[in-house]
């Protein structure tokens, strides 16, 4: 049996599926979600209006379906550093503590291999 689902509107108007289990890890979303009745849906999706596009929800249902930390670390390492820095914007405005703190010891492991110099390319 697939698991329940919430919509989800993103900033680029894409209606996106997200799994309740990883919605209701959105700070910003429990409100709206934690009064619905198990295997109830919103009437609408629920929209975004900063920071979170279609993209940053892709990358946060694929961190959660991530077994192991090796494969948390090689998703982190697969993206670019203005992609780990839009996903951060958007967990940031999520309020998903858990992932944005992996995150950002991420970028700061990131940053040490590359070095000071490089941190204004990093995070621009």
């Amino acid at each position: 049996m697939a698991s329940p689902t919430i919509q989800l509107k993103t900033v680029d108007g894409v209606v996106f599926d997200m799994e309740r289990s990883i919605a209701l890890k959105m700070n910003q979303v429990q409100d709206a979600l934690k009064d619905l009745p198990e295997g109830a849906s919103l009437s609408s999706p629920l929209p975004f209006y900063n920071y979170v596009y279609e993209l940053q929800l892709s990358q946060i249902k694929d961190y959660y379906q991530k077994q192991t930390e090796e494969e948390k670390d090689e998703f982190v390492e697969s993206m670019s550093d203005g992609e780990l820095k839009n996903l951060l914007k958007a967990l940031h405005f999520l309020d998903m503590k858990d992932f944005y703190n992996f995150l950002t010891n991420a970028t700061a492991k990131r940053l040490e291999k590359k070095g000071v110099r490089e941190f204004p390319a990093v995070m621009s």
